[in-house]
């Protein structure tokens, strides 16, 4: 599928939605948690592992200037969790339209879009780039070729889908979802695991959401569940037929997400860092901004540009380099895509 189209689909599905901002309490995982394999289909593991792969990432930025809500990432501290940010068409979003590791590439480049870019006043309820939200996280978990907005999530927009009854945490399993209706946006999370103890009662149910700042995961007491499915509103359903509740949206009809690459971790190149990060198509009539740092000191001298059979080299000077400096764009900066 050509970019374009892939577009026109996110444009049909991506309705503006903002999330519910709520504070939730957080225990820490028990050390005999389980996610009883044994009990689960196959699209529910897959469930869990897709999940994770965006909430447990760790990035750091290099440099000031990436936006977050509220103010901007702070350089050099680890986060764990993808941006949040409602890029719309304006940005992209991560295992959509890009790789995890073209987001993790640009992280490295300080001339990157991430640090260049601000879609605060541009996009409602968007700030960086590249980021996800509450419903491109969990249709990217439920292996959708294109996310469903929150409020599509449940009935009567979707098929093989039910209210859970009775609407505690004994009742959860790995695989619901949790709908909090617009107040005045809507917000959508995801069951991930179960913690039973001895007796086999459910002790704790790991729930993990796309929410400012980043894609969380938080491990709720019973007592800490249940309170928030009586808050706001809030329901929680079980897709009972994942094929039914996806339709012709099927992440396998699609060339993204591409669960394999995201889960792998990347090489990337710290010589020659582009501006939307690796792994990214250009536009034909949009600029490549390069940026040759050879942060890890190999000793770069020129850069070579190849197009069709004709090559131009430039010679370039950056100075001594070391693996921890960051050097502005080379003399050739920007070429056009072809």
């Amino acid at each position: 599928m050509n970019l374009p189209s892939r577009f026109s689909l996110n444009l049909l599905f991506s309705l503006v939605s903002l999330i519910c901002l709520q504070n939730t309490c957080t225990a820490a995982e028990p050390k005999d948690e389980k996610i009883e394999p044994a009990q689960l289909e196959d699209w529910q593991k897959k469930g869990v592992e897709y999940a994770r792969i965006m909430s447990q990432v760790k990035w750091t930025p290099v440099a000031e200037g990436m936006p977050r809500r509220k103010g901007t990432f702070e350089p050099g501290k680890e986060y764990t969790g993808v941006p949040y940010s409602s890029v719309k068409y304006i940005g992209r979003y991560i295992g959509f339209d890009i790789y995890l590791k073209t987001f993790l590439a640009a992280v490295e480049n300080p001339h990157s879009v991430l640090y260049t870019e601000n879609l605060y006043g541009k996009v409602a309820n968007a700030e960086c780039y590249y980021g996800k939200v509450c419903s491109s996280y969990t249709s990217y978990a439920l292996q959708c070729g294109v996310w469903y907005v929150s409020r599509l999530h449940n009935p009567p927009y979707r098929e093989g889908v039910s209210l859970v009854e009775p609407q505690t945490a004994q009742a959860a399993q790995v695989g619901d979802i949790i709908y909090t209706p617009p107040q005045p946006g809507s917000h959508v999370e995801i069951v991930t695991g179960i913690t039973r103890n001895a007796e086999g009662k459910i002790t704790h149910v790991r729930v993990e959401e796309s929410r400012p700042l980043t894609t969380k995961s938080s491990n709720r007491s019973v007592s800490t569940f249940n309170s928030h499915l009586k808050a706001r509103g809030r329901k929680l359903f079980r897709i009972t037929d994942l094929d039914a509740w996806r339709g012709p949206n099927k992440a396998e009809s699609f060339l993204f997400p591409n669960y394999e690459e995201d889960a792998k971790t990347p090489i990337i190149n710290r010589v020659l860092l582009l501006d939307r990060g690796d792994w990214v198509p250009y536009f034909k009539d949009q600029k490549v901004k390069i940026s040759i740092m050879d942060k890890d000191a190999q000793g770069v001298k020129s850069l070579v540009v190849k197009r069709g059979t004709k090559s131009s080299k430039k010679s370039i000077s950056l100075g001594k380099a070391s693996s921890n400096s960051h050097f502005p764009p080379a003399a050739i900066t920007r070429h056009t895509a072809s």
